[in-house]
């Protein structure tokens, strides 16, 4: 089995004379613009061929891209899409919707020889989120694509004891909002930040651990901030060779590889064989990079705000009415957010919401739980349906949060949960 990194969470995998692409984010930004590649990849989707299947992990951009599926050759588009089921048919919709139509759905724990000599089973997400890893078995080795996968360390025990796992591919990182796009004192910041990359990084070491993985490839995390965003770079990046020196310390018996663009990992029998570059793009070459990206982050951005000179009172009035709406499913302790809808000039529109009552123009107590700071031209492109994904588009960078705890409250935790179903 011979596995060519591509970028993120896109590989090649080449097995059993057939070849299988992961995840094909290849061009472009993702998350509403905000999230790039980095380092950037050497291959470009009209660059793939003679692709047997393709496997699309979860419905997040940077795994199921929209450009560069659009880009893909009608030949590969003719290639057998694997998925996971979820329980729900709305994954399967999208992906006919971009131009498949040989789809494979598989529930949990569901094995499939694909080919003989190569079998694939599908490991779900246990804890509820809508995600997705495999794991390959072809050539006497085991190998488990995690992708962003967050499971349970019970289920990743239960996983270890079912599988021999030769090489593991995991995701040592976390995006979100938190902390890069909450108002925090600069001390309080860097220290919550510090404590959230760690802590990351020790949960992907503990899942590694548990699955007893020989060989530990960190990936799902080629990613950076540019534009105006460029300053989460110093809170949220990854960087390989920390992951790296942590594992040896954690996990002395197990290999750890870090792997760039067109590296190649081949396994048989369980031995590796690597082919890997000397790393072209580091944590400190990311400024002079992000020059080399200025016309292409300036395109997006106007894309972003092409809706800036359009009146956004009605999108107003639907983001509440999805607000209202979404209300009635709300099932936790009493939590109010103040909404700021700011545009280009720096006039503010808010409204409450008093969970789990409907929305508001006043509050008599004036206090709040959490106050999101939402541009206006980024929600007249949420109302407008730009945004497949929905409100979680927002979640990495386009808005700004405050709240009056350091810590994570419970009705906090489930608001976030909750607002990702809104509808507008």
């Amino acid at each position: 089995m011979k596995i060519t990194y591509i970028t993120h969470a896109c590989q090649l995998i080449e097995v059993a004379g057939k070849r299988i692409l992961t995840d094909p984010w290849l061009v472009g930004a993702c998350w509403g613009g905000n999230l790039w590649h980095y380092p950037p990849p050497k291959r470009t989707p009209e660059s793939i061929s003679n692709i047997d299947y393709i496997y699309f992990s979860h419905i997040h951009d940077d795994h199921f891209h929209p450009e560069s599926i659009a880009r893909l050759s009608e030949e590969v588009k003719k290639a057998q899409v694997i998925i996971s089921d979820f329980d729900k048919p709305y994954f399967e919709r999208a992906v006919r919707a971009k131009g498949f139509d040989n789809i494979l759905v598989l529930k949990h724990d569901e094995s499939i020889n694909l080919v003989p000599g190569l079998k694939l089973d599908m490991i779900r997400n246990d804890i509820g989120d809508d995600d997705s890893s495999i794991v390959l078995q072809a050539d006497d080795s085991t190998v488990f694509c995690q992708t962003d996968n967050l499971m349970s360390l019970n289920e990743a025990k239960r996983l270890g004891n079912k599988y021999n796992v030769d090489l593991l591919f995991t995701m040592p990182t976390k995006t979100g909002i938190f902390p890069g796009f909450f108002e925090f004192p600069p001390d309080v910041m860097i220290d919550l930040a510090e404590k959230k990359s760690k802590s990351a990084r020790n949960y992907s070491l503990d899942v590694a651990q548990a699955l007893k993985a020989k060989v530990i490839v960190p990936y799902a995390s080629d990613i950076c901030y540019l534009g105006d965003l460029y300053f989460a770079n110093d809170l949220h990046f990854s960087d390989k060779q920390e992951y790296y020196n942590l594992a040896k310390e954690r996990l002395p018996n197990a290999q750890v590889i870090p792997m760039g663009p067109n590296d190649e990992i081949t396994i048989n029998n369980g031995k590796i064989q690597t082919k890997i570059s000397e790393p072209e793009y580091t944590r400190n070459n990311l400024a002079a990079y992000y020059v080399t990206m200025r016309q292409k982050v300036e395109a997006v951005k106007r894309q972003e705000r092409c809706y800036v000179n359009t009146s956004y009172a009605q999108d107003i009035v639907g983001l509440r009415k999805g607000l209202d709406e979404l209300t009635k499913q709300w099932k936790s302790d009493p939590f109010t957010v103040l909404w700021c809808i700011i545009d280009d000039n720096g006039n503010e529109t808010t409204f409450w919401h008093c969970l789990p009552q409907t929305t508001t123009d006043t509050n008599t107590n004036k206090s709040y739980d959490l106050k999101i700071e939402l541009p206006s031209y980024r929600l007249q492109r949420l109302v407008r349906g730009d945004y497949f994904m929905g409100a979680i588009t927002l979640w990495n960078g386009s808005i700004r949060c405050h709240r009056q705890t350091l810590e994570l409250t419970k009705p906090e935790s489930d608001f976030w949960r909750w607002i990702i179903r809104l509808r507008l």
